[in-house]
């Protein structure tokens, strides 16, 4: 299978919005030339509450990829709650699956084979512990932590022979570089790590949040920031493009 990944667009209009339209016109018709079998978003879809021109662009954009083939979607740090949970309504030919919480999905591709994605949006202490209870400030990071680890466990143990996973998410990884070249400072309440991500078994793991493109390995599956699809903000020098990656299960 052949998925696209494309991450931290950013739809603003106060920012350079006729080159945002411009780059999502252009990764459609490179999904649509490649055929892929599978679309997935990063996060960081808005750059912060939308306002309804956004909202209509985002919709239009969504809906024009899911009639080449499945999308899925994760919400970003930027992406205020409830942003993406439209995009579940709109009528294309392929499913749109944009998920606020973490969660699983067996999607059926345009080929009729089968593949597991693994959604994991941007991770927030107060939702990680929401079932927990009151565990104290001094232990809430300790338990959200493992709380996380044991979604991405969840995601692994799904796992089935033949059937290719994916895991999508918007997250912190330690040791990740932003465009400048130096470490990612510290500001995430979880930052991940490349064991942390391996619970989860998947084929390939689909990251977003950092816009700079890097990837590394996990038992011989690639790992990956995909970078955001457009320069955002001063010192992003580096080319930027929509991700494919090729997976046999």
């Amino acid at each position: 299978m052949r998925v696209a990944f494309m991450t931290d667009q950013h739809f603003d209009t106060s920012s350079r919005w006729e080159e945002t339209l411009r780059i999502a016109k252009w990764c459609e018709n490179v999904c649509e030339a490649l055929g892929v079998d599978l679309i997935a978003l990063g996060g960081d879809i808005f750059e912060r509450r939308p306002n309804p021109l956004e909202v209509r662009t985002v919709c239009e954009h969504v809906q024009r990829l899911a009639n080449i083939a499945p999308v899925v979607a994760v919400r970003g740090n930027h992406d205020v709650e409830d942003a993406i949970a439209p995009l579940n309504l709109l009528e294309s030919r392929w499913r749109i699956y944009a998920d606020e919480a973490p969660g699983s999905r067996l999607i059926t591709l345009p080929s009729g084979e089968l593949a597991h994605v693994h959604l994991l949006p941007w991770p927030k202490r107060a939702h990680l512990l929401a079932n927990v209870g009151d565990v104290g400030r001094e232990m809430a990071g300790q338990v959200g932590y493992e709380a996380l680890q044991n979604i991405l466990r969840g995601f692994g143990i799904q796992r089935q022979a033949g059937v290719p996973s994916v895991f999508v998410g918007h997250v912190q990884l330690g040791g990740s570089k932003v465009s400048t070249g130096q470490p990612l400072a510290p500001g995430a309440e979880f930052e991940l790590t490349l064991p942390d991500l391996a619970l989860a078994q998947a084929d390939a793991y689909l990251l977003g949040h950092i816009h700079l493109p890097q990837k590394w390995e996990i038992d011989g599956a690639p790992a990956l920031y995909g970078g955001s699809t457009r320069r955002t903000a001063y010192g992003e020098l580096e080319e930027k493009y929509l991700t494919t990656v090729d997976i046999r299960p």
